[in-house]
């Protein structure tokens, strides 16, 4: 049985007139949410038992959320930043039996395989929530990472993680009913389902969601998220740093940030020190945390009123955190997934593959990954090995080294041969950043380069970037470009999956 679908009985009875939901369409009481949740698992039972949702935030998509939930169907969240090649890819790794979308997700819905069906007639019903159990064997909930590569990798958490994590949070952030979440990160990451939904629901909070300010995360697109707090006024919330710097550039001067908040957790990507040092200068009271999809979205957070900068707080109650003699995290307890989809079920410890230490007082500061993995200002992780290929489809093209620049943006570094030279030589910038992108049309926006740099490819062989049977030295390829931070190339010195390591 789930806690969340408990407490919403609860705050239905004892609350049913407070605030629940707003996104900014639709606001609805705690009463009018546990009807509308019952109407929606009433109707769920028929539902295969693995069901994808496909949509943007809103407060039908809440309902759905818990609606699955209270009918023991197997939910698979289905990220609209996604190529229709990796949407495909997930519903037939799941084993997806039914996709439902909302009117803007219609189109997309349509071209993949399967049965699809509208939110809207889903979310309107009512009827007394009750809670049922999930089938044996099978998960709560499987969220599908970025990855590694362009199949995405499934990831199985059961309703004992939610609970548990739910309830963690809530504790750590010191959560009540008192507060108001504001939803700025999409849906589709298991952190914000956890944060913009289940936390709220367990203490009886109300969740604010700024759905343009959520779409515009997913595409890396800019959104005046400064001007959606001062209209919300929330009391806590969670980001990235590219949406924490958003906010503080597009802070009025007068204005400011509002006075409301009291905690704003901050991570998916590095927290850059001078950039934490000014939004608190700026009333933005930020709080650095660390996690991973596989231990349920948070492994440690900076406490309310505990944190230490430079680190990204204490593991959560509950977790247990440990450096191994390389200097890998392994972290253990109730937090850890079941397993990947199709693999052996999960052990009781996790190896992270991230690097880090833990201080004297206990809190956790992560080094970096163990791999190659790039993550974006948007706290997207995308693997070059991913990208590269699609570059050097183009015979022009002979090596491609994929990086991050100083601002965490993706840059393509291409070796090109003598036709190459010539016919770049004959391209303005902007012509050949959008062949690039064009090159990585079967990626998801988040995956191709924004930046483009152009070496013969003799040059690249010669200084090393390129070795013997074409190994590619990313630290050497840094030499090359000047505005490239060394630090990012394999990201040695960030919190990599801070906070979550899906797709935004």
């Amino acid at each position: 049985m789930s806690v969340t679908i408990g407490n919403l009985r609860e705050w239905a009875r004892t609350r049913a007139q407070e605030p629940a939901l707003n996104d900014g369409t639709i606001r609805i009481t705690y009463g009018e949410l546990a009807t509308r949740v019952g109407g929606f698992a009433a109707a769920a039972k028929t539902f295969p038992k693995i069901v994808g949702v496909l949509g943007e935030n809103s407060v039908d998509w809440v309902i759905a959320d818990l609606g699955l939930m209270a009918a023991g169907r197997t939910f698979v969240p289905l990220p609209t930043s996604f190529s229709k090649t990796q949407l495909q890819h997930v519903i037939a790794d799941a084993r997806v039996g039914l996709v439902l979308h909302d009117v803007d997700s219609a189109q997309k819905a349509a071209e993949l395989d399967g049965q699809t069906r509208g939110l809207d007639d889903l979310t309107r019903r009512s009827a007394p929530l009750r809670d049922a159990s999930i089938a044996s064997g099978l998960p709560n909930r499987i969220i599908y990472t970025s990855g590694t590569t362009g199949a995405p990798k499934g990831v199985k958490i059961g309703q004992p993680q939610i609970d548990f994590m739910a309830r963690a949070l809530a504790d750590a952030i010191g959560a009540g009913p008192q507060d108001r979440y504001m939803s700025v990160l999409p849906f589709a990451l298991l952190l914000e389902q956890l944060c913009g939904i289940h936390v709220p629901v367990l203490v009886g909070g109300e969740s604010r969601l700024v759905p343009s300010v959520a779409i515009a995360t997913a595409r890396g697109q800019p959104s005046d998220l400064a001007g959606a707090a001062l209209e919300v006024r929330p009391t806590v919330s969670v980001m990235v740093p590219a949406l924490l710097g958003l906010w503080l550039a597009g802070l009025d001067p007068v204005a400011g940030a509002p006075d409301s908040l009291r905690y704003v957790a901050v991570g998916g990507a590095p927290v850059a020190p001078w950039l934490a040092q000014a939004a608190w200068e700026a009333g933005i009271p930020v709080h650095e945390g660390y996690g991973l999809s596989e231990c349920t979205s948070v492994v440690a957070l900076n406490r309310f009123g505990e944190r230490v900068a430079g680190t990204v707080g204490r593991p959560l109650d509950g977790i247990d955190v440990t450096i191994s003699e390389t200097g890998e995290i392994i972290v253990s307890g109730p937090s850890i997934m079941d397993g990947y989809l199709g693999g052996k079920n999960a052990s009781a410890s996790l190896l992270t593959g991230d690097l880090g230490a833990i201080t004297p007082a206990g809190h956790l500061v992560v080094h970096g990954r163990c791999d190659n993995v790039l993550v974006t200002a948007f706290g997207r992780n995308v693997s070059p090995e991913w990208i590269e290929p699609m570059l050097i489809a183009d015979p022009r093209i002979e090596q491609a080294v994929v990086l991050l620049d100083s601002e965490l943006k993706l840059t393509a570094l291409l070796g090109l041969n003598d036709e190459g030279m010539a016919w770049a030589a004959r391209m303005a910038p902007d012509e050949l950043t959008q062949h690039v992108v064009a090159l990585c049309r079967d990626a998801p926006a988040y995956a191709r380069p924004e930046r483009v740099a152009i070496r013969p490819v003799n040059d690249l062989l010669t200084s090393g970037v390129v070795g013997p049977g074409g190994h590619i030295d990313r630290r050497c390829a840094v030499d090359c470009l000047p505005d490239i931070d060394a630090r990012c190339v394999t990201n040695p010195m960030d919190e990599t999956r801070n906070m979550e390591s899906e797709t935004v």
